[in-house]
This record gives structure tokens, C-alpha cells and sequence, in this order.
């Protein structure tokens, strides 16, 4: 029910436009995608947590989250990225579509009512596409590299300075809204 009316609520402020047959696959594709990054990127970076340290996870993060996310969008046929109101990476800059998402996502964590997802026919390009975003929250191992700016380990903050010159992705507290994964389907 939440999810409903969260996603009502986020198509009546965006606009609507005819919606995706009940047949298609696009909202599933989308979501497939969106958990898929999820969790690929969150078990390889526990993975070098666990056997080289936060650091070396650091650089993993530089190193190849990007190219998952191409590799995933290649193969499934959809533009899927992990974008913040707190970027890390300039390349993960949120469109005007996806800050306001955020912006609205953050509203309604506000109000303890976070959906799981949101899910927006739109037009882009003169395409029909289906916008899909799910919610990223900080999970407790999280903390050590998007954390209190005093509680990351001199090393890590060492290494987030020389991948991420500009990074803006620290201050999170676990259960907080750290950013979303966004897909765009076209129909």
C-alpha cells in the first residue's frame, strides 16, 4: 500500500503520461537491474573488505564500479547508475529528474515514510521510457568510508582523497538515505 501511493504521489508531482501495459516487462527489467548492481557492488566490496581492508575496498569502488554498472547497462539493454544529493564520483551526477526524486525520497524519509521504490512513466528524447529508482541506505559497513568525516581511518581517507578529489559522500549515519539506483527503460 505504501509503495502504491508512494509511487501515485511521486507521478502526479512528476507528471504523467500513458502508462506501461500490465504485459510488460519494463518494471520488472528495471528492478532485476537496480538489485542486481545492488548487490554485485556490495559483495565485492565486502568481499576486499574482508580480505584486504576499507582501503583496498576504496580503490575497488574507483576501479570498478563503473565499469559494473556499464557492463550491466550493455547487457540488459537499459541506462542504470548510482547517483546522490552527496556524489562522490562528478560522473554520478543526479539529472534534474533524479535530484528531485531525491530531494522527495529525502522529504519522505523524513516523514518515516521511505518507499522502496518509485516507479515513473516519462518521456525522454521523444521516447516513451519507464524511470525506475530504488533507494540506497546506509548500511553500519558503510560507515567506514561514508561516515563522521572523524571516524574514517586516516588510510581510507588517504585513498578517498586521491579517487574522489571532490567527495561529498561522508556525514552518513546507518539507516540513512545515501542515494538511489536510478534505470531508464525504454518501451
Amino acid at each position: 500500500m505504501r509503495r502504491m501511493l508512494a509511487t501515485c504521489l511521486f507521478a502526479t508531482l512528476f507528471g504523467t503520461l500513458p502508462a506501461f501495459g500490465a504485459e510488460g516487462d519494463a518494471v520488472p527489467r528495471a528492478r532485476m537491474a537496480a538489485d542486481r548492481l545492488s548487490a554485485t557492488l556490495r559483495e565485492r566490496v565486502m568481499i576486499v573488505m574482508k580480505e584486504k581492508g576499507p582501503a583496498e575496498a576504496v580503490k575497488v569502488c574507483f576501479a570498478e564500479a563503473q565499469k559494473l554498472t556499464a557492463e550491466l547497462a550493455r547487457t540488459e539493454h537499459l541506462s542504470i547508475r548510482r547517483t546522490s544529493l552527496k556524489i562522490r564520483n562528478p560522473a554520478n551526477s543526479p539529472d534534474p529528474f533524479e535530484r528531485s526524486a531525491l530531494e522527495r525520497l529525502a522529504a519522505m524519509k523524513e516523514q518515516g515514510s521511505l518507499p522502496g521504490e518509485m516507479i515513473v512513466p516519462a518521456r525522454v528524447g521523444g521516447k516513451q521510457v519507464l524511470r525506475y529508482v530504488k533507494p540506497i541506505l546506509v548500511q553500519p559497513g558503510c560507515l567506514v568510508c561514508h561516515g563522521a568525516e572523524d571516524s574514517i581511518p586516516p588510510e581510507v581517507k588517504t585513498h578517498l582523497q586521491a579517487c574522489y578529489p571532490g567527495d561529498r559522500a561522508t556525514g552518513f549515519a546507518a539507516g540513512d538515505l545515501r542515494g538511489i539506483v536510478s534505470v531508464v527503460v525504454e518501451e
